[in-house]
């Protein structure tokens, strides 16, 4: 059998993949691995990420419960993810990224399957939050159509719109050393 230059170079490095260490441990198999699983000490290895469904997850102490291939197992939550994340994916029935460590699975983060607010565009976004904050050093500014309003750093707050109606369930005040009507 005659293997090509980049064969022979990856050939144990695979190799190395499909047997456990031991002290008399057999030469390591010629034969190809599958690129995405092989055997890890005993059990099956998946070889870089992998796109997991969500069975559970234990907010408390950052354990989620992923099914990998047909087997359900736990898999740690790693510390850059919000857990708020993975409650999302949960509802939303998204899919998690894992990937096998040495200490087990670790979920990386989570498979987004619809446009994400700030980032893409979309039909209809909702924010629901217990606060929100926006914060730029300039400007912020709203525009729908003909409508505006606009936020400035020094101090000003425009709005413009061809209506603009203003009510009050109880008292309205407007305060301001001068005000200016027409």
């Amino acid at each position: 059998m005659t293997m090509d230059r980049d064969a022979r170079a990856t050939a144990p490095a695979r190799a190395a993949w499909t047997h456990a260490p031991s002290d008399d441990a057999e030469a390591p198999s010629s034969e190809p691995v599958s690129s995405t699983t092989a055997t890890w000490f005993g059990a099956p290895a998946h070889i870089g990420l992998v796109a997991a469904a969500l069975a559970g997850f234990d907010e408390e102490s950052r354990t989620v419960s992923v099914q990998v291939g047909g087997e359900v197992v736990s898999a740690a939550l790693d510390p850059a993810v919000e857990p708020a994340v993975v409650r999302t994916a949960l509802r939303r029935h998204e899919r998690v990224i894992a990937q096998r460590e040495a200490a087990g699975w670790v979920v990386v983060g989570a498979l987004r399957t619809t446009a994400t607010p700030g980032v893409d565009e979309g039909d209809e976004f909702a924010i629901k939050a217990r606060r929100i904050a926006m914060e730029a050093a300039h400007e912020i500014s709203m525009v729908t159509g003909a409508a505006s309003i606009v936020l400035r750093a020094y101090g000003q707050i425009e709005t413009f719109a061809q209506d603009i109606t203003t009510r009050a369930s109880s008292l309205h005040k407007i305060i301001g050393r001068m005000l200016r009507l027409n």
